[in-house]
């Protein structure tokens, strides 16, 4: 008898027990892949968020994107300090301006929780269309940023600390590149100005 009830418990009790440990397995997977950014220090936004069209649940995908887009250009402490990257990455002025456009998304993504929890009503519609507004101008400055890392390749282009906003940071790099870019195979003297084709180096 005490046989038979072993075998009931093995036969019941056990493969409840691993597809409850597979379900937490899975949802703890869904949690790390809903937030903005791997690590504990981003928020942890509604499960439902992943496929939700609601107005909290579209920006918040949208910051997910964002840091998605810009994790690759990042320093490697701003992104996922607990990977190891399979290639360097350079840590320089572009990289600094990635991990400011993450810092902002994590930042959002927690202001958008908070107006999440308002009660509906206009104040709340007013934050999350604020929010959202703010998220699509993040995106764009993330676009502008993993366009300069393309740009980045054999070029001596490095910034500091600047008291600059962001989108103005971004935007004296593009005309950089755009000045590097538009300056015709030639060589300067010692004196600073360029070789005329006739003199010699």
């Amino acid at each position: 008898m005490t046989d038979w009830l072993v075998l009931l418990v093995v036969v019941l009790v056990v493969p409840v027990a691993l597809m409850g440990t597979a379900a937490a397995m899975a949802a703890g997977s869904l949690r790390r892949a809903n937030r903005v950014l791997p690590g504990r220090f981003a928020a942890n936004p509604p499960l439902w968020w992943l496929w939700s069209p609601g107005a909290a649940a579209v920006v918040h995908r949208r910051l997910r994107y964002i840091c998605q887009l810009t994790q690759p250009v990042a320093s490697p402490g701003a992104s996922r300090p607990h990977l190891r990257r399979r290639r360097p990455v350079a840590h320089d002025a572009i990289s600094e301006l990635a991990d400011e456009v993450i810092s902002r998304a994590v930042a959002l993504d927690r202001e958008l929780l908070a107006a999440h929890a308002l009660t509906r009503g206009l104040p709340r519609a007013r934050a999350l269309s604020d929010l959202d507004s703010r998220a699509r101008a993040l995106e764009s400055s993330a676009h502008r940023v993993q366009q300069l890392a393309a740009r980045r390749s054999g070029s001596p282009y490095g910034g500091g600390v600047s008291e600059l906003t962001l989108d103005q940071r971004i935007s004296a790099m593009e005309d950089a590149f755009s000045e590097l870019g538009a300056v015709p195979n030639s060589r300067a003297d010692g004196s600073g100005r360029e070789a005329s084709p006739g003199t010699p180096a």
